[in-house]
């Protein structure tokens, strides 16, 4: 009896959490935001809106009438699948339906993680990786236009890109914010968009593609401190001064000189005053030099050692799109329009956290069961997102989802991965990327 007590206690922010949402999806305001036209989704159908959005969060993957199917079985607690909506029909139902239900609905689950959960920091800070990566799309008129077309292939095909980032959270496996936009948006341009879901107590990581005047100015306009790492063939005279004079850890002044950094600062409102940043020189073991520049001045607060491991945690961005793109499988779409490509994947996002966010309280259990071992141990998280996906949805449906968060709870922890420190492998850059045919949907 004890046991299933600490259990429930343990348990006790996600099935607040899960009765937030399901009191958010069942909002006739929240309905009425997230539907294209008032007279939608009035009549009682199978297809309702709630039904819907459950469907479209289930992490789709293979045909849409295999997963329909196989939805509504385990709906109706049924051992083999039912056929009782067809693919026209959730086609029809889908089109009524905006993409922005799913934003609002990650939105509420990230603000109450971190609202109501001792979650990791790194000194303090929350960690926010920011990067981009790109996405191929089902290429049509509709998405020919709106994404533009990026380039022909030899059979005349045309292949349509869209630009994607994220602000990924490392420490705790959450995307803090993710953007799908055409392909010739910037991920600059991206990056302020996720400044917007950032503050005065986030600290965000970059690769050496981000640096530059007018991006440390605009963070130290919204308070958001930055580490990143420099690109050394672009480097200004301020870094190639201390490349050469071989400190390690130097506080420098970063003035406005290049003419397009003064136009960006005019567009964004930003003064061009110049503004104190730190470098750090690391030496790694292939013998090459790493420059990191950083707004955290204080060395007694943030030591020089600190560093590496900082930018460190910056992988996890790189992993978290191999999650998505492998184990969600982010590019293989339910539908071809650019309503249905947002729908997919701004539901992938918001279940990829959804399972993070449940696992959390599992994944420390992990810890501390292992923390004896020789090597640290971290939840399978393809095992996780595969629990989630039989049973996720049921959570919002079900009069006993309490039962349901149990066993997930157990699942969770089972089969856990070591953490192999100190790991690296060659990184081939040019792969061929799998792509996935609508024809057989």
């Amino acid at each position: 009896m004890g046991k299933n007590i600490d259990n429930l206690s343990i348990l006790k922010s996600s099935i607040k959490l899960i009765e937030k949402l399901t009191e958010l999806i069942d909002n006739p305001e929240f309905v009425a935001r997230h539907k294209k036209n008032s007279k939608f989704f009035t009549r009682k159908r199978t297809l309702s809106f709630q039904i819907t959005v459950l469907y479209l969060i289930n992490m789709l993957k293979d045909s849409v009438q295999s997963e329909l199917n196989n939805f509504f079985a385990r709906m109706n607690s049924s051992d083999t699948n039912i056929y009782c909506v067809t693919n026209s029909a959730f086609t029809q139902a889908r089109a009524k339906l905006k993409h922005s239900a799913f934003i609002e609905m990650d939105n509420l689950q990230t603000v109450f993680f971190y609202n109501n959960s001792e979650f990791k920091t790194w000194h303090g800070f929350r960690l926010a990786a920011v990067d981009g990566s790109t996405l191929r799309l089902p290429s049509n008129k509709k998405t020919q236009k709106e994404f533009g077309i990026h380039s022909v292939q030899k059979n005349e095909q045309k292949v349509v890109l869209a630009r994607i980032s994220e602000a990924f959270d490392p420490l705790n496996h959450i995307t803090i914010d993710a953007r799908i936009s055409p392909y010739v948006v910037s991920e600059h341009a991206m990056m302020i968009q996720h400044l917007n879901r950032l503050g005065k107590g986030d600290l965000a990581i970059y690769d050496r593609n981000y640096p530059g005047f007018w991006i440390y100015k605009i963070h130290q306009k919204k308070q958001i401190n930055f580490c990143m790492r420099i690109q050394l063939k672009k480097r200004g005279k301020f870094v190639e001064d201390f490349v050469e004079s071989g400190e390690l850890d130097k506080i420098v002044e970063v003035k406005c000189l290049r003419p397009e950094a003064k136009l960006k600062c005019k567009e964004l409102g930003l003064d061009t005053n110049s503004i104190k940043c730190r470098l750090i020189r690391i030496e790694l073991k292939g013998g090459e030099t790493e420059v990191l520049i950083t707004s955290l001045l204080d060395k007694e607060k943030f030591p020089y050692e600190c560093f590496q491991a900082l930018y460190h945690l910056r992988w996890p961005v790189e992993e978290d799109y191999k999650f998505l793109k492998c184990r969600l499988e982010l590019a293989n779409f339910s539908g071809k329009s650019t309503e249905a490509i947002k729908q997919d994947f701004f539901a992938k996002i918001f279940t990829a956290n959804l399972t993070s966010i449940l696992a959390f309280e599992a994944n420390i259990e992990i810890e501390i069961k292992t923390e004896t071992r020789k090597l640290d141990y971290k939840i399978n998280w393809t095992n996780a997102v595969q629990n989630i996906k039989k049973s996720g949805f049921l959570l919002f449906i079900r009069d006993n989802f309490i039962s349901i968060l149990e066993r997930l709870h157990k699942l969770f922890q089972v089969n856990p991965v070591s953490i192999r420190p100190e790991r690296s492998f060659k990184r081939h850059i040019k792969k061929i990327k799998k792509h996935f045919s609508m024809c057989y949907k």
